[in-house]
C-alpha cells in the first residue's frame, strides 16, 4: 500500500482492492474451507480444489476489468514517484532478479499441487511436507527465520489449530445429534414444500449463507450448514462437488461483507484508513463482480465440475 501510494494510487482504493481480492485464497488451491467441506461431506479434496479454480479465475478477471474502469477516480499526482526501468533490458533484469528471489517461495504451492494431483501424497501429508519445506526455505534460502519468529508462528498455528479442532469436534457432535433427531430430513422436507423449484432453493441457500457471512467466519458456517443441507441437496440431485464450490465462494464473500468482515477490520488497521470509507470503496467489487460470480458458480455447474471431471474422471465428480 505505501509503495502504490508513492505511484499516485489512493491508499483507500489500494486497500479496498486488496481486501476484496483476499478470498481468492479460498478459491485457488490449496484451500482450508474446501478441505473442511470435504471432511464434512465425504467428497474428494482434489476434486473440490479443482472445482474452485475457474470461479477464482473469473473473479480475478472481473476484478481486473472493474479496476480498469474505476482506478482513474482514485489516483493523484505524486511528488515522490519512484524511478521505474525505462528500457526493455532494465525491465527484463528487474523481473529476472525478482523472479529469482521468489523461486524458493513459489516452490511451496508447486510442491503441494504436483504432489496431490500426481498421487505422490495425500492432502494431509502435503500440509506436513509443505511445513517442513517452508522451514527449510526460511532458514537456509532467505535466512530470515529466527527462533523468535518460529516461536511466534508456532504459537499462532497452535491457537488456530485448537480453535478449528474444537469447532470440528462440536460440529461432529451437533451433526450426529441432528441426524439422530431427523432435523436434516425435516429441513429438507420443509424446503421442498416451500419451494418446488431447485433453482429457487439454491438461491435461498445463497441468501442464507450470505446473511451468515455478515456475522460469522467461514469455517463455523460450513460446520453448521453443510450437515443440514446435504440431505436436501441429495434430494434435489445437486452434485456435491458443485455444491462445495458454491459454498466456498459464498463463505469467501463473507470475508468482505459488513458489518463483521475480517478483511475490512484487518485492512483498515494495517493501511490506517477509516473502516466506513474502506467499506464504501469495496462495495462495487462486491455487487458488480463477487455476487455475479457466485450466481455463475451456482447456476452453471460446468464452471466448477468440468475441470475435475476432465482431470480426475466422472466417477470421482459424479453426474452434474
Amino acid at each position: 500500500v505505501p509503495r502504490l501510494e508513492k505511484f499516485g494510487y489512493k491508499r483507500v482504493y489500494t486497500t479496498a482492492l486488496l481486501c476484496s481480492s483476499s478470498y481468492l485464497g479460498y478459491l485457488i488451491p490449496p484451500s482450508v474451507p474446501a478441505m473442511i467441506y470435504c471432511l464434512l461431506s465425504g467428497q474428494s479434496v482434489a476434486a473440490l480444489f479443482l472445482a474452485t479454480v475457474f470461479p477464482g479465475f473469473v473473479l480475478a478477471i472481473g476484478y481486473g476489468l472493474l479496476n480498469y474502469f474505476m482506478v482513474d477516480r482514485y489516483t493523484f499526482e505524486s511528488s515522490e514517484k519512484p524511478e521505474l526501468p525505462t528500457t526493455f533490458k532494465e525491465s527484463f533484469r528487474d523481473v529476472l532478479h525478482t523472479g529469482r528471489v521468489a523461486i524458493p517461495a513459489l516452490g511451496c504451492p508447486v510442491l503441494i499441487l504436483v504432489g496431490i494431483y500426481g498421487g505422490i501424497f495425500t492432502p494431509n501429508e502435503a500440509g506436513g511436507i509443505a511445513s517442513v519445506y517452508c522451514l527449510l526455505v526460511g532458514w537456509f534460502a532467505y535466512r530470515e527465520l529466527t527462533n523468535a519468529k518460529l516461536k511466534k508462528a508456532l504459537s499462532g498455528t497452535i491457537g488456530t489449530f485448537g480453535m478449528t479442532t474444537l469447532l470440528l469436534a462440536g460440529g461432529t457432535i451437533l451433526t450426529r445429534f441432528l441426524t439422530r433427531q431427523g432435523v436434516a430430513q425435516e429441513v429438507a422436507t420443509f424446503m421442498l414444500t416451500l419451494f418446488e423449484n431447485k433453482y429457487l432453493i439454491l438461491l435461498m441457500l445463497n441468501i442464507f449463507l450470505l446473511f451468515l457471512g455478515m456475522f460469522l467466519d467461514g469455517i463455523p458456517i460450513l460446520i453448521l450448514v453443510v450437515p443440514l443441507v446435504l440431505p436436501l441437496m441429495q434430494e434435489l440431485d445437486v452434485n456435491l462437488v458443485h455444491l462445495g464450490a458454491m459454498m466456498v465462494v459464498n463463505v469467501g464473500i463473507g470475508v468482505m461483507t459488513p458489518p463483521f468482515a475480517m478483511s475490512i477490520f484487518v485492512g483498515s488497521r494495517l493501511a490506517q484508513v477509516p473502516a466506513a470509507e474502506l467499506t464504501k470503496t469495496m462495495m462495487p467489487f462486491l455487487f458488480l463482480v463477487s455476487l455475479p460470480v457466485l450466481l455463475l458458480t451456482t447456476y452453471v455447474p460446468a464452471l466448477s465440475c468440468w475441470l475435475p471431471e476432465v482431470l480426475l474422471g466422472a466417477s470421482v465428480v459424479g453426474p452434474w
